[in-house]
């Protein structure tokens, strides 16, 4: 065989392992007209297997991925809007959405594009919904609309500009980013990093391989039930905790602080609000720090519990003082009061600091 036959096997070799690797699809679109709205539909499926990874970039519209138990990856796209819009008009629209699939490998990407037409319709709705192999792992990026996923083993990274984003029973890299939406996680584990501008945190059994660190800008804190290192913090919103938390930090410039705990060691701070914690009789709590710039922080004791409460005023006026219900030890300095309160054998330290308000230590 000579050199030039052999050269142009090699050639057709390689351009038949590219035709093989990389495959691009473009969508078909099934068009129905319902009672009061036209529902298009396009739908893909693509082979898919563990370890993969999916990128989907949306201009508009939500997006959610679920892992399955399967070896395929199954993408559909759905636009709805009013029946009163001609059909000429909607096609135009499904048009310029424009749902492409690309396969690399074992890395699929989808993009979906904004209407590009002269108009947009009013009252739509656009929605991606992917479901993958459980072990997969996830990128998505829309300029409007919320971000879901579930049941997955694998890194998750979500960006959206508006919209809130919700992530349960994922195992992995989590990283989250919103300028205006909530973030909601229950029952993921893993190195987790989130941010939103504007908009609350629900966090609720939150295993933290690595330091996890969650904020929000302007919005309010519910967490519930963590494990390992976590912090969360808002700049204007309260914070509710409740649960056990291994070791919790929890911060916010104003807003109250609401701490029902079953144990852990915690901190907690607030520039201006108030302070309340309560611990049943079932608590075990290995340490809490709770502090607040402006506002009165309230301790409510289960008496059959063995701990100490130690309680500070700072820059202490007339208007402010330390009570309890229980037997305290009072120490008065020039600006500061300090009370501390001995419950059994004493144990874990709670120590609350103010440097504007009361402190009320009362039994439960």
């Amino acid at each position: 065989m000579n050199r030039s036959v052999i050269q142009i096997s090699m050639v057709l070799m390689m351009l038949a392992v590219c035709v093989a690797v990389t495959q691009s699809q473009t969508f078909e679109w099934e068009l129905v007209e319902g009672r009061n709205d036209w529902m298009a539909t396009a739908n893909a499926v693509v082979a898919a297997e563990d370890g993969g990874m999916i990128e989907i970039v949306a201009e508009l519209g939500g997006i959610t991925v679920e892992g399955e138990d399967i070896d395929e990856a199954r993408i559909e796209v759905r636009f709805g809007v009013s029946d009163r819009y001609e059909e000429e008009e909607v096609r135009e629209w499904m048009e310029g959405l424009n749902p492409t699939i690309e396969v690399s490998g074992n890395r699929i990407e989808v993009n979906v594009d904004d209407f590009s037409s002269r108009h947009s319709p009013n009252n739509w709705n656009l929605s991606i919904v992917a479901v993958v192999p459980i072990n997969f792992n996830v990128e998505a990026e829309t300029a409007l609309g919320g971000l879901e996923a579930t049941h997955l083993n694998g890194s998750v990274d979500f960006e959206t500009a508006t919209g809130g984003i919700d992530v349960e029973h994922v195992t992995g890299e989590i990283t989250l980013s919103t300028a205006t939406g909530h973030i909601s996680l229950l029952d993921v584990e893993g190195r987790i990093w989130g941010h939103t501008d504007t908009g609350g945190l629900e966090l609720e059994d939150i295993r933290a391989t690595e330091r996890c660190r969650i904020t929000t800008s302007t919005g309010g804190i519910d967490i519930m039930d963590t494990r390992g290192q976590i912090i969360v913090e808002t700049g204007t919103g309260g914070i509710e905790i409740d649960g056990y938390h291994e070791q919790l930090r929890a911060e916010t410039g104003t807003g109250s602080v609401d701490v029902r705990a079953e144990s852990g060691d915690i901190e907690c701070s607030t520039g201006t609000g108030r302070l309340k914690v309560t611990l049943e009789e079932d608590a075990e709590i290995t340490h809490m720090d709770l502090f607040t710039g402006s506002g009165s922080i309230d301790v409510r004791v289960d008496p059959s519990l063995s701990l100490v409460v130690d309680a500070i005023i700072h820059d202490n006026d007339d208007d402010n003082d330390i009570y309890s219900d229980f037997t305290m030890e009072v120490i008065r300095e020039r600006h500061d009061v300090h009370g501390r309160v001995t419950l059994n054998d004493g144990g874990p330290l709670i120590e609350v600091v103010t440097e504007d308000g009361n402190i009320s230590i009362e039994e439960r």
